[in-house]
């Protein structure tokens, strides 16, 4: 519903705790089903953003894991970001993320398995 309401660009944000807190190990982009009312996700691509935003993207998702005592494991967040560059937060969970991101993005992205 966060995605039909707020005007923006949404992202997944993969996560890892490390049983102290949450850090950012992955950022990308979502591609939208057109007609869906943005909410169906169909391919998952490379941001093309500056480094202060993709850790503003990063910052705001680790954090949210946090806040909820969630720090052991993986953590996958959906974040919009607005024209004026504001993070909204669409979905915060503990687990990995869809679309092979956990199982196979992840690993070849980051050699982080």
């Amino acid at each position: 519903m966060i995605e039909q309401a707020v005007d923006g660009i949404e992202f997944n944000v993969e996560t890892w705790g490390d049983g102290v807190r949450q850090q950012s190990i992955l950022i990308t982009q979502k591609g939208k089903v057109p007609g869906s009312d943005n909410l169906v996700a169909n391919r998952v691509t490379t941001p093309d953003l500056e480094i202060g935003i993709l850790n503003r993207l990063g910052s705001v998702a680790a954090e949210s894991l946090n806040v909820l005592g969630y720090k052991t494991g993986p953590g996958h967040v959906e974040v919009l970001l607005t024209k004026d560059n504001n993070v909204v937060l669409v979905e915060a969970a503990g687990r990995g993320g869809g679309f092979k991101i956990f199982d196979r993005l992840i690993p070849t992205a980051t050699g982080f398995d």
